[in-house]
């Protein structure tokens, strides 16, 4: 069997998209510190160990891996997958943050209809990333469009293609005036999308998992004696060198982290892992909690230890969502929860039934 034929996902890479995207949570709610008075130890020291800046980057790796071939030039349905959901949570965060502008102005400030149509005509806007954290989302959806492309690609037109991806992102880094595609960030993004894909094809999953199973203490203990040094300010780590390098650092440390938790706790990493699907949901709930803490918080700052248990808080809340949609709203759930569409075919037959 070649690497291109993955037939199913390990447990272990779902763990690691989790928590993947919780450290990245943590990483936003650190931000909040810009606020006076409101600080937590412990979010930025979490925030030191693992860059959000650098995880990100692993979901277009992971995005990559697993994309499905297609018999078509272009992968329009998991497109439309996406950017449904994309549209409805982007709307409704700019939604929630004037109604929250209107309640906290003490009548300062009037509901802005205009404000909702810039927010929808961010999603389209190339020279924009749109709707503060959700700009990932909108590259995603590109590269997912041309990823059947992608994978008809020999392994060495796709290092090429990938080269010239985290060349032309270093070249244009600060560079703003070009459409937002074509940015340093979303070139980055290519980068590991393209990496993804040709991983898939040297790699298949059970082979991944088994070298994971070989070197994840190892790369742990040494990555997070190195993310020690740095919080002791023994020496400056950012992940450093060069980007590249700390996007790698960073999703073997995540795997790594995965692994060791099915080791240690097999049945709650089973439990947290069957969420690695729904990340993105998981993701833009946060982008909207995340929204009313910053005006919430700018008029009643609250304890530094209260606000370090934020980013729990913040999934907690969004995998009780999780569950009341797939139960109470089954038929909007694969637009709600971005799952896609072989999930949207399985439920379909499963209801048939």
């Amino acid at each position: 069997m070649q690497g291109a034929e993955i037939k199913q996902r390990d447990p272990f890479i779902d763990l690691a998209r989790l928590i993947a995207i919780f450290l990245i949570i943590v990483g936003h709610a650190n931000e909040l510190n810009r606020i006076p008075g409101v600080i937590s130890p412990l979010l930025s020291i979490i925030t030191n160990i693992a860059s959000y800046r650098y995880v990100v980057f692993i979901f277009f790796l992971f995005a990559g891996y697993f994309a499905k071939p297609n018999e078509k030039c272009f992968n329009i349905r998991r497109t439309v997958d996406i950017f449904i959901p994309f549209a409805f949570y982007c709307v409704l965060g700019s939604l929630v943050s004037e109604c929250l502008l209107c309640y906290y102005s003490s009548g300062a400030h009037s509901f802005e209809w205009g404000a909702l149509i810039s927010a929808m005509g961010s999603m389209w806007e190339l020279h924009t990333p749109g709707n503060h954290y959700m700009w990932f989302l909108k590259v995603l959806m590109v590269f997912v469009f041309v990823s059947p492309v992608l994978l008809r690609m020999r392994p060495e037109t796709l290092l090429i293609i990938g080269g010239m991806f985290y060349l032309g992102s270093l070249y244009l880094e600060g560079v703003t005036s070009i459409p937002y595609f074509l940015q340093s960030k979303a070139l980055n993004s290519g980068c590991y999308f393209v990496g993804g894909i040709f991983l898939r094809k040297c790699l298949t999953l059970e082979k991944l998992s088994q070298s994971m199973d070989r070197v994840y203490l190892p790369a742990f203990v040494l990555l997070s004696v190195l993310a020690m040094l740095a919080i002791l300010q023994v020496t400056t780590l950012s992940w450093a060198f060069i980007p590249l390098a700390g996007t790698c650092l960073m999703c073997v440390y995540v795997m790594s982290l995965s692994k060791l938790a099915m080791k240690i706790a097999p049945r709650v990493s089973l439990f947290c892992a069957q969420f690695g699907k729904c990340t993105f949901f998981v993701y833009a709930i946060h982008y909207i909690l995340l929204d009313i803490c910053w005006t919430y918080f700018s008029i009643h700052p609250i304890h530094k230890h209260v606000y370090g248990m934020l980013p729990f808080l913040f999934v907690g809340i969004a995998i009780a969502l999780f569950y009341v949609i797939r139960k109470f709203a089954p038929g909007l759930s694969p637009y709600l929860l971005f799952l896609p569409a072989p999930d949207r075919k399985a439920k379909t037959v499963n209801q048939t039934n």
